[in-house]
């Protein structure tokens, strides 16, 4: 049998990191914003987001990511600016 008449469905494997809430990104030291606390012994997911049905987790998800990513690129811009800063004062 040929492998072109093979479908084959690969499936999305998310990251699982304990301590870091796989809906929204919080941890023990930024927790969300009303506070929350782990629901599980694993510690990927916090109270807030298991309270939410799973489709409303999915668009705060989305939500996270984009202000997640939005943060990253703010700091990155401030280290860009420290960076260039100690290269002139190495320089002098």
């Amino acid at each position: 049998m040929s492998s072109k008449g093979l479908k084959h469905k690969v499936k999305e494997t998310k990251q699982i990191v304990k301590g870091i809430c796989r809906v929204c990104g919080c941890t023990d030291d930024q927790k969300c914003w009303d506070g929350c606390d782990w629901t599980d012994r694993n510690h990927t997911l916090c109270s807030r987001c298991e309270k939410m049905p799973k489709a409303e987790q999915e668009r705060h998800r989305e939500w996270s990511i984009n202000h997640l990513s939005e943060r990253l690129a703010q700091y990155q811009g401030q280290v860009d600016d420290l960076k260039q800063r100690l290269d002139v004062l190495k320089q002098s």
